[in-house]
């Protein structure tokens, strides 16, 4: 009863926690149609499977399928869901298809063929190849194009951290749940008679609701990267946001001599400084010259150039080539929201804030915002 009891509440958890995330599926980086799929249906087993003995026809049907493996189609999906992942693609694509059709066939046997003990572990060794060759297959995946991947970006690397940390996470876990499918086809195989996996469901809870609790106590999991606020039409409001760029205290280790000398010499100016560099960033457009340079900031605020390039190096979590990339992004939003593009290209957008070509100008913009131009100049094209 208590086992039936945990199958729903998971279940239902996994349910809602599935419609959360749908609602910010757009803006989700973190999710896919995989995902989706993956905790869909497994919340609908687990209910399913707590509530069979209260209704007759869910104890005949969960009779029929329980032991037919569909957990097989787990195994692709998993791989999928990162690959896509890594991609930034949403939906089925159509070469995704073929990872499916050995789990049809495996299915469509175990369904409607009364299988000999034979042909049992044949399957057995089937399934249990794929498990291994989409176990290398992922691990290669990650290793290659998420694990040992960085961006010149500092800003796109934090959100990489993120991803990095979710995708071990996910394999660790798919392994598991990998691992339990196994060892269930092979009790099955040696004793076909076998009816009892209660204690396999109840490692699969486990694996799903610790899942659930990773995305749920993740904002960046269950809504998407914090995107910014909207409403910038003030100097204040678009000052604010470059708080979250400085630091209080360096960034790293202050281990040069000169530095440290410098860093006495400016301490107590430090927040005055970063101030005024806002200040001139939002009130004078000065970056929406492709050209400038730190030595003419430093001129206009009547600041050393090597004041600006030290609060740049040790009190700013971006460079200063990467703080003026954002800045102009906030620009971007600023512009949009007074209807530049109701006359104006995104293309020429890209040029009037300072950005040289298109292709930097989107990379920076959906980083910061969360979305792409297009999809946040919809509201603002009526």
């Amino acid at each position: 009863m208590l086992a039936e009891f945990f199958y729903v509440c998971s279940g239902f958890m996994g349910l809602v926690t599935f419609f959360t995330m749908l609602l910010h599926f757009k803006t989700n980086k973190m999710l896919n149609v995989y995902l989706a799929l993956l905790l869909l249906f497994i919340s609908i087993k687990f209910i399913l499977l707590g509530l069979e003995n209260d209704f007759t026809i869910l104890k005949a049907l969960n009779k029929n399928l329980r032991y037919k493996y569909l957990f097989i189609f787990f195994v692709p999906c998993t791989h999928l869901y990162l690959s896509n992942l890594i991609k930034d693609k949403k939906c089925f694509t159509r070469n995704d298809r073929r990872h499916f059709v050995i789990p049809v066939l495996i299915i469509l046997n175990f369904s409607f063929v009364d299988l000999k003990f034979y042909h049992k572990n044949i399957l057995f060794t089937l399934i249990f190849t794929i498990v291994l060759f989409y176990f290398f297959q992922t691990f290669k995946l990650i290793k290659s194009q998420i694990w040992n991947k960085k961006s010149e970006f500092r800003l796109v690397n934090s959100q990489k951290k993120i991803i990095e940390e979710w995708s071990v996470f996910i394999f660790i876990l798919s392994a598991l749940i990998s691992l339990r499918l196994i060892s269930t086809l092979y009790i099955h195989c040696i004793n076909p008679t076998s009816t009892n996996d209660n204690p396999f469901q109840m490692f699969s809870v486990l694996f799903f609701d610790v899942a659930l609790i990773k995305i749920i106590i993740s904002p960046e999991l269950l809504y998407g990267y914090k995107t910014r606020n909207k409403k910038t039409k003030n100097l204040d409001n678009l000052s604010n946001k470059l708080n979250d760029l400085w630091t209080q205290k360096p960034t790293v280790p202050i281990t040069n001599s000169q530095d440290k000398l410098l860093h006495e010499k400016i301490n107590s100016s430090i927040s005055s400084y970063c101030l005024a560099v806002e200040k001139l960033f939002f009130s004078t457009k000065i970056l929406r010259d492709p050209k400038i340079t730190l030595s003419e900031i430093s001129k206009t605020l009547d600041i050393p150039k090597s004041h600006l390039t030290f609060i740049f190096k040790y009190y700013s979590k971006v460079n200063y080539s990467e703080f003026k990339k954002i800045v102009r992004v906030y620009d971007s939003f600023h512009l949009i929201e007074t209807g530049f593009l109701k006359t104006n290209t995104l293309e020429s957008l890209c040029t009037t804030v300072g950005f040289t070509s298109y292709n930097p100008f989107y990379i920076t913009f959906k980083e910061v915002s969360g979305i792409t131009p297009q999809m946040y100049s919809k509201d603002y094209m009526d």
